[in-house]
């Protein structure tokens, strides 16, 4: 909250600096008229016209770039003041009957992407009435108070879920049936969204996840209570009155619980053709693809402890194994008699690329063109948190890098919780989903236990 109240605050100064270069530049010819009069030759001198306009630049690029940065992340309102100051600039080496017209027009243009900026922040587009008018005299200036009365009310929930796959879907379910009222934003971008089937999840052995959601959102669509939009959240903060959501189409909602079910963002290797084959024949889970590539020659990409680990999963499912380190092998004495005695190939040379077709590889070709052919290729790519706006609430990660939760789901900050692959190593649908189902019992459990405690207040 206190960095939008700087934001805003500081686009205020932005645009009363533009305005008086405004005032400056396209009056100073009318003020220069009295020049003899006023004593105010000085103001004739190039240098401080120059130094009015670097002052207004500077406190517009102060204003507009954290706005740019941490909340509406758009390049309009810079692009418009770069057009202005070009007109402003201009009109300093214009003819004098030019200066006017080019100085006016690049001041209007500064304003105008300063008031562009306001709007682009979703929680000024709606009115606010959460915060008491003592804050806004301390954080907001007067400038703010013009379109205060133009705003409209905050739409309250009880449950905002952040993420409407698998894990954000359940729990909406759950929640739905206890007639609670909640919003669950998606921004349509699954972890799997590269997967063309989903396995060992019972009655959808072989569904196309697509079809998993598309079926899940038309079952949530009978319940009244709950809506779903396709936006991504961008920003939150706590307030006395519960967590204020704010979203990149201008939403802005108030709620008790958060449920964040953000998911993971895994960094492919610069392999060639790597990304094309993720989720197809690249894998990361036997249990959820290894019985469609059972008995077929395999390879894991990987080194040390991680990759050692992973041959001796995969091996149940195949015997025709080889590992690829991409670089020199990291193994214990022990791991490496292992490998030989089960008789898995270990390659420690470069990898140049993977041969793929419609995302089923079919070689590993090395730097030095030897090549190895396999059906199969399981990895462990480099992930982190797809939203970052868990941590900037505070909830603290783990090791892995994964959202701290206890068993019902609840992150290490009160009234916000998390579910899926953002808080769980074992990644799959069935796993997401069952995450999920216990976050949205636990808080309906949370709130009907606050409406409670409320109530026997109210009576005692």
């Amino acid at each position: 909250m206190k960095n939008r109240a700087f934001n805003l605050s500081i686009d205020f100064f932005g645009i009363t600096a533009s305005l008086l270069c405004a005032i400056h530049c396209a009056f100073l010819p009318f003020i220069l008229t009295a020049a003899s009069l006023t004593g105010l030759q000085f103001l004739a001198n190039p240098w401080i016209e120059y130094s009015v306009i670097a002052l207004s630049l500077l406190l517009v690029v102060l204003s507009l770039l954290p706005a740019y940065k941490n909340h509406h992340h758009r390049l309009t309102p810079i692009f418009i003041v770069v057009l202005g100051f070009v007109f402003i600039i201009i009109g300093q080496f214009s003819a004098e009957e030019f200066e006017i017209v080019f100085t006016c027009t690049g001041a209007v243009l500064v304003a105008i992407a300063h008031g562009f900026n306001w709007f682009l922040f979703p929680h000024i587009i709606k009115k606010r009435k959460v915060v008491s008018k003592s804050r806004y005299s301390k954080s907001i200036s007067i400038y703010f108070l013009i379109f205060k009365y133009s705003m409209i009310d905050v739409k309250k929930y009880e449950v905002v879920i952040i993420g409407g796959s698998y894990a954000g879907l359940a729990a909406a379910l759950s929640l739905s049936r206890a007639m609670r009222k909640v919003l669950v934003i998606d921004s349509q971008s699954p972890c799997n969204q590269s997967t063309p089937f989903s396995h060992n999840f019972l009655t959808h052995d072989g569904s196309k996840p697509s079809a998993i959601i598309a079926k899940a959102k038309s079952q949530i669509n009978l319940y009244s209570s709950t809506e779903m939009v396709n936006d991504e959240t961008i920003a939150i903060s706590k307030t006395h009155a519960g967590f204020l959501v704010d979203t990149y189409q201008g939403r802005q909602v108030l709620t008790k619980k958060i449920l964040f079910c953000t998911g993971l963002e895994d960094f492919m290797p610069k392999i060639p053709s790597f990304k094309e084959c993720w989720g197809n024949s690249i894998l990361h889970c036997p249990y959820c693809h290894g019985y469609e590539f059972k008995n077929e020659p395999t390879g894991i990409l990987g080194n040390g402890d991680v990759a050692f680990e992973m041959a001796k999963l995969i091996s149940n499912w195949t015997k025709q194994l080889t590992i690829f380190t991409n670089e020199a092998a990291n193994f214990k004495e022990e791991q490496l008699y292992w490998f030989k005695q089960m008789e898995i190939t270990l390659v420690q040379k470069e990898i140049q690329k993977f041969s793929e077709v419609q995302g089923q590889i079919g070689k590993v070709i090395l730097q030095n063109q030897e090549e190895h052919l396999i059906n199969a290729l399981y990895a462990r790519p480099v992930f982190q948190q797809k939203s970052i706006l868990p941590e900037q609430l505070g909830c603290q990660l783990n090791q892995a890098g994964l959202i701290e939760i206890n068993e019902w789901q609840q992150t290490t900050i009160n009234h916000i919780y998390a579910a899926g692959d953002n808080s769980n190593p074992l990644r799959s649908i069935a796993m997401a989903n069952a995450s999920g189902s216990v976050a949205g019992a636990f808080i309906n459990k949370d709130l009907v236990e606050e409406e409670f405690n409320m109530n026997f207040i109210l009576q005692s």
